[in-house]
């Protein structure tokens, strides 16, 4: 039953939704009846606007044809008024511009520029369209003298504003590390501006290179003005700028002597340096006194700088000093003319070194301020020629008066020149900065003179060991007393003051050989040269040493010497110097020394057998009541005799030797008293209560006391 009721109650559900559903059915239908006539209609409504739009364009189409072809017309008649008002202005250029031009470009560069600008449209709108018309020769008239205004204008203008750098702001600029500072662009911003915009003008729309030499000529010779006057600034300050004159001398070679290569004094031998001279011979003043009595031998007068010198060094010693050589201060050579004294400028040479280093920079600077990019390379090439071509001849003076020392052999003088080699190659890297990008020519102008110098510098010193070795062994250029030849005094002094100038000398040497330099190379070299120098030296003094006829003086002169060398090397550097090379040679100068000192105490071994008590061996007995025997009082009385004699004419020989050096002088003599004192002192004292003879003080003629006294006149005349 209630499955039935089940089935029952579904079935109504079911027929329930199937009317519904036919209900809808039916309302669709009617729907889709309403819609197929509003379809028709608005097909029926679309057809007839598209005949109406048929109809329209029928009618519009030609009037929009004819407007169209009215606003062409129009647009063809604006052209060419526009064309016809274009072209009636290039005929009224001439008439415009004309004032313009004949004002010039001064005070108003801006607008005489627009009106050379109209001018360049002129000529090109005539020469394409009418090349035949007057008005084109009008405008290219105009046009030309426009140009040569300009130009003329960029020259005034640049001349005007140009001026010399003054010395003291070129001694500024010197100092300054910064070298961009603009402070030293000394030309008004509105003068650059204008130069700046003619040069534009003229290197493009001008197409015109005159401004370029214009340029590269003024500012040339403005920069070559500032460096004379930089020079003469500094010529002016020191009077004379740097005066050469030698107060030495150095060897000559024997084929080409001269009757003097001295020069006077120059005032630049003051107090100090001659301080400075004094200090190679040692702690004592007789090496001084040898520095200053070759001094001294350079003329008949010295000046009142080196006057005052020698009296420092006199007042300032304690030994009682007289001179080693008897002609000491009276000049042995005739005095030299007042025209062959020769003059080199190192000062101003080396100001203008510095200044032109800096003011090529600056005319760097404001090159581009002013010259447009392409121009640059070669107005800059041109500026810097001549000033470089200056620096250079003023250095090729330095140059051959380096060859003139080798001429002269003139060898000291040679040290004139470092300051001016050493300041070209502190600024060397400065013009290698600057000059980047010119020409091969300038670039290389500074290095070349300073390889010239270099080279020449090398000529000096192997000319100066070569005379060294070639010295003539002559006995008038001997001293008589055997104290420091001259050749010593002048080779140390010249070695000191090559050991001052290390880098410089060292440098000049090792230019020879190596490209890359090293301190160590540098100072290599010269310990080398040194070494080579020291060694023609000694070989040249051991023959000197052979034109005396006394041995013994042949071996107190060698002493002096090589004291005097060893002394030499023992200040200023120059013994660390000759080390590197000869590690050993200050042991070796003091064997030589020695070895001199034992020569000459051989002559002193003579009286050994003088003070001896036998007699052939025998020793010599007193007889009780102080008696001899007849054959023992010949004996005494003939070693008292050969003694007497021989001590007196040793004593008043060596008495006129020198010995510079108060050790060396104290040594010997004390050795010399301590191989006689005793022995004359026993011998005296044996005898002095003998009677061996009749006159006893004949034969005991020195008591040990007198001995004592008489040696110590050894090596001094004067006492």
């Amino acid at each position: 039953l209630s499955n039935m009721e089940q089935t029952q109650k579904r079935k109504q559900e079911i027929e329930t939704r199937l009317a519904e559903e036919k209900k809808r059915s039916e309302m669709i239908k009617e729907n889709l009846e309403k819609a197929d006539q509003l379809t028709n209609s608005m097909v029926t409504i679309l057809n007839h606007f598209d005949e109406r739009l048929h109809k329209l364009e029928d009618t519009i189409l030609p009037v929009h044809r004819k407007t169209k072809d009215l606003q062409r017309l129009q647009d063809n008649i604006e052209k060419t008024l526009t064309s016809l008002d274009h072209v009636i202005g290039y005929h009224h250029v001439a008439n415009d511009v004309e004032p313009v031009l004949r004002q010039g470009p001064s005070r108003q560069v801006d607008k005489y520029l627009h009106s050379m600008e109209r001018l360049v449209k002129a000529v090109a709108f005539f020469s394409e369209n009418n090349p035949d018309s007057p008005e084109l020769n009008t405008v290219n008239t105009l046009f030309s003298n426009g140009k040569d205004g300009l130009e003329k204008e960029f020259q005034a203008q640049l001349s005007r504003h140009t001026k010399p750098m003054p010395p003291l702001k070129v001694e500024e600029l010197i100092k300054m590390e910064n070298k961009e500072d603009e402070s030293f662009i000394h030309l008004p911003e509105k003068t650059v501006s204008d130069l700046s915009q003619m040069s534009e003008w003229l290197s493009g729309p001008g197409n015109s290179q005159s401004f370029v030499k214009a340029y590269s000529d003024i500012r040339s010779n403005n920069l070559i003005k500032t460096l004379n006057g930089m020079s003469d600034h500094i010529k002016g300050n020191s009077n004379t700028g740097r005066k050469i004159s030698n107060a030495i001398s150095t060897p000559k070679k024997p084929g080409n002597r001269r009757a003097s290569n001295f020069r006077k004094p120059s005032t630049l031998l003051r107090k100090e340096s001659l301080q400075n001279f004094g200090s190679m011979g040692g702690s004592d003043p007789w090496s001084e006194l040898i520095i200053i009595h070759w001094l001294l031998k350079c003329g008949k007068w010295f000046n009142q700088s080196l006057h005052v010198s020698c009296l420092y060094l006199f007042q300032n010693t304690n030994d009682e000093l007289q001179p080693p050589y008897p002609g000491l201060g009276k000049s042995s050579h005739a005095p030299i003319a007042e025209e062959e004294l020769i003059e080199l400028e190192v000062d101003p040479f080396v100001a203008m070194v510095s200044a032109c280093a800096k003011l090529i920079v600056v005319e760097q600077d404001m090159m581009q301020s002013v010259i447009p990019e392409k121009y640059r390379r070669k107005v800059f090439d041109n500026i810097i020629t001549e000033p470089l071509e200056t620096v250079e001849q003023t250095g090729t003076k330095i140059v051959e008066y380096s060859k003139q020392c080798i001429a002269r052999h003139d060898h000291p003088s040679i040290v004139n020149v470092f300051p001016a080699i050493k300041h070209l190659k502190t600024t060397l890297p400065a013009y290698q900065d600057a000059l980047k990008g010119v020409s091969e020519k300038n670039r290389l102008r500074i290095p070349r003179l300073i390889a010239e110098l270099d080279s020449v510098g090398v000529k000096v010193l192997e000319d100066f060991s070569d005379c060294v070795k070639s010295d003539p062994e002559k006995e008038s250029n001997m001293p008589k007393d055997g104290t420091v030849h001259e050749l010593t005094s002048n080779t140390m002094l010249f070695l000191q003051q090559l050991a001052e100038n290390v880098e410089i000398v060292g440098g000049m040497l090792a230019s020879k050989f190596e490209s890359q330099q090293s301190i160590q190379i540098i100072r290599s070299c010269l310990a080398k040269y040194i070494g080579q120098v020291l060694g023609a030296l000694k070989l040249n003094l051991e023959n000197k040493s052979r034109v005396y006829v006394d041995l013994f003086l042949a071996a107190v002169f060698l002493l002096n010497n090589y004291h005097f060398i060893i002394t030499a090397l023992n200040r200023h550097n120059l013994l660390a110097l000759a080390q590197i090379a000869t590690p050993e040679i200050e042991r070796f100068y003091k064997e030589f020394i020695e070895e001199q000192r034992q020569a000459y105490m051989q002559c002193w071994t003579k009286f050994d057998s003088y003070l001896n008590n036998d007699n052939k061996g025998v020793p010599i007995q007193v007889q009780p009541g102080g008696k001899l025997k007849d054959k023992d009082k010949q004996v005494v009385k003939d070693k008292f005799k050969s003694f007497n004699n021989d001590f007196e004419d040793l004593v008043k020989t060596h008495q006129q030797w020198a010995m510079p050096s108060s050790d060396i002088k104290k040594e010997i003599r004390n050795s010399v008293k301590s191989r006689i004192r005793s022995a004359y002192s026993e011998l005296h004292e044996k005898y002095r209560m003998v009677q061996f003879t009749k006159n006893i003080d004949k034969y005991l003629k020195y008591t040990p006391e007198s001995v004592v006294e008489n040696i110590d006149k050894l090596f001094d005349q004067y006492a």
